[in-house]
């Protein structure tokens, strides 16, 4: 009776083993879906980094126009006010001539060509800056994304070490089955 309980006891120990090493390497394939999802993760967080920062490149550049723009822009203003103090002179002086009145003229034009310039410029940057402005906003959009990747990245990595601790449980329980199984064999022969 001893011996058949023994070998009974082994028995269940060896079944138990069997359920701990089945489930091993389901542990380990989530372990390793985990890391995958996490490298997945990663590599999102990149991308939206690099279009953060083509974003944030292209916002400056659009500033920088901008800047070019306005700077343009009171360049023609004031080559306009010269134009306008020329052409004034030119006012002044056209008793004494007409070669005065046409030299003011020609810097009131002059400033007038300054002026239109100035104002292309400024709706240049204008432009510029909306673009930047677009770029920054798909660049916020990929970050944004690629925190949600890492963050789905992350969870899986837990799911994934839940599960090999899960299999590892298993496969400690059956290793305890096998052990008591072996002890109460040894048992049955003794006795």
């Amino acid at each position: 009776a001893g011996l058949a309980a023994g070998a009974a006891g082994f028995a269940a120990g060896v079944t138990g083993f069997a359920a701990g090493v089945a489930g091993f390497p389901t542990g380990v394939a989530g372990f390793a879906a985990g890391l995958a999802g996490f490298a997945t993760g990663v590599a999102g967080f990149a991308a939206g980094a690099a279009d953060f920062s083509a974003g944030v490149a292209g916002f400056a550049a659009g500033v920088a126009d901008f800047s070019a723009g306005v700077t343009d822009f009171a360049a023609g203003v004031t080559d306009f006010a010269a134009g306008v103090g020329g052409f004034a002179a030119g006012v002044t002086d056209f008793s004494a001539g007409v070669v005065g009145f046409a030299a003011g003229a020609a810097g009131f034009a002059a400033g007038v060509t300054d002026f239109s310039a100035g104002v292309t410029d400024f709706a240049a940057g204008v432009t510029d800056f909306s673009a930047g402005v677009a770029d920054f906003s798909a660049g916020v959009a990929g970050f944004a994304a690629g925190v949600a990747d890492f963050s789905a990245g992350v969870t899986d990595f837990a799911a994934g070490v839940a599960g090999f601790a899960a299999g590892a449980a298993d496969f400690s329980a059956g290793v305890a089955s096998f052990a008591a199984g072996v002890a109460v064999f040894a048992a049955g022969v003794t006795g």
